[in-house]
């Protein structure tokens, strides 16, 4: 359906066939359209034993038309209910496959969502390392403008389910390569097209009992880095309960995962890098009396411990009426307040912002500030994408962002 689609829309558009092999058609662009007259865009053949393939070289030919005719592909190509069929060229399948004969073979409800979660962490680390190495220089290496920058790219490119079998709960994820494309640079948009293949070639098909695929991932990433883009993955890897079963398109078997030594484990993630980051560390609300006229001040731990004073607390709710940007404030005309949790597992504090039905993960206490103010900024962003955009507003977490701003923004 996809490859007719593409075929009409060059014939409308004066596309005319030039020549063909047996694995393209290759079609000679109109002269208005101003490419050289020796180019021929190659639209693929469907056969047997391009199958695989097929799909990814469909999605260079409509990311190539997309970009001349400055159009996204599912408005060029595509009505809405067939988006999905666009996001699934380059998505990732995998099938879990339960162990558990006493529940035959169903899998628990906690596994599921663990799964998705470890991978949902696994590709947005290995989304802000690449982001950093490749583009990085292009932010002065400054870190907070890095940050701020990824996270308007993972604003539109984040994972999103495309396809499910519930009976053998198999499933797809993808991620689109145009949704806010006018919001980012040109760099960013380049990156982000090539973003799931890289992921599925540097981490989800990483053969972790080849020694040869271990050492290129111990070349190319830090110690820290690796800890954060593969741990999550490993982790759902060597669960017992369960196997993790990469498919292809059609849920047919191809990759089934191995249990991973735990002396690959640790050659991957040293163990040294994991007693760097143990801490016991814990929320607590402090009442201290203050000179106002010393530069700091100094509390040690034992003070605090069973004091009078001090008390542990499970979530704390702060209120702002400015947004920091930069060196850019915004005033709001209302008030908002979102609450500081701590996941007892992990030691990380939660940030939940009710309004905007957001959660953001926060290792580091000292960065809660500037994490929520970047998070508030890419649904800004997102907003004002929104109301340039002119259309209809349907979705409800659309109407959500359009309320909300409109209330507390400034006029």
């Amino acid at each position: 359906m996809e490859l007719e689609k593409v075929i009409n829309f060059l014939h409308q558009e004066g596309w005319e066939k030039a020549k063909k092999n047996g694995e393209f058609v290759f079609y000679k662009s109109p002269t208005h359209i101003g490419l050289s007259d020796n180019y021929t865009l190659p639209i693929p053949i469907l056969t047997t034993t391009n199958e695989a393939d097929f799909p990814r070289r469909l999605n260079e030919a409509i990311d190539f038309l997309s970009e001349i005719y400055e159009v996204t592909p599912e408005k060029l190509f595509y009505e809405v209910g067939n988006y999905l069929e666009f996001l699934k060229g380059d998505a990732l399948f995998f099938t879990l496959k339960s162990e558990e004969v006493r529940f035959s073979h169903t899998l628990e409800l906690n596994h599921i969502i663990q799964f998705l979660k470890n991978l949902s962490t696994s590709y947005e680390n290995y989304v802000k390392i690449k982001f950093q190495q490749k583009l990085g220089g292009l932010y002065d290496n400054d870190p907070f403008k890095i940050h701020k920058a990824v996270n308007k790219l993972l604003a539109f490119s984040k994972l999103r389910l495309v396809d499910l079998e519930f009976e053998s709960f198999s499933f797809g994820v993808s991620v689109d390569k145009q949704m806010g494309n006018e919001q980012l640079t040109k760099e960013m948009k380049g990156f982000r097209k090539e973003l799931l293949i890289a992921y599925k070639r540097e981490v989800i098909e990483l053969d972790f009992m080849s020694e040869k695929a271990i050492k290129g991932v111990l070349q190319k990433f830090s110690a820290q880095e690796r800890k954060v883009i593969y741990e999550p993955l490993i982790k759902s890897i060597n669960q017992e309960a369960y196997t993790i079963i990469l498919t292809n398109s059609k849920f047919t078997p191809q990759i089934a995962y191995r249990k991973i030594p735990q002396n690959t484990i640790k050659r991957i993630i040293p163990s040294k890098v994991k007693e760097q980051l143990v801490a016991d560390i814990k929320m607590m609300q402090i009442i201290v009396p203050v000179d106002r006229t010393k530069s700091k001040i100094t509390i040690r731990t034992k003070e605090i411990e069973n004091n009078f004073f001090s008390q542990p607390i499970e979530e704390y709710k702060i209120t702002v009426d400015t947004i920091e940007a930069g060196e850019e404030k915004i005033k709001l005309k209302e008030k908002i307040d979102f609450t500081i949790q701590q996941e007892k597992e992990t030691g990380e504090f939660l940030v939940i912002f009710k309004p905007l039905a957001f959660e953001l993960k926060v290792k580091d206490f000292s960065k809660i500030k500037s994490e929520f103010f970047a998070a508030f900024i890419s649904n800004l962003n997102y907003y004002q994408y929104i109301i340039k955009r002119g259309e209809q507003i349907t979705k409800p977490s659309e109407k959500r962002l359009v309320k909300f701003f409109g209330l507390v923004l400034p006029d």
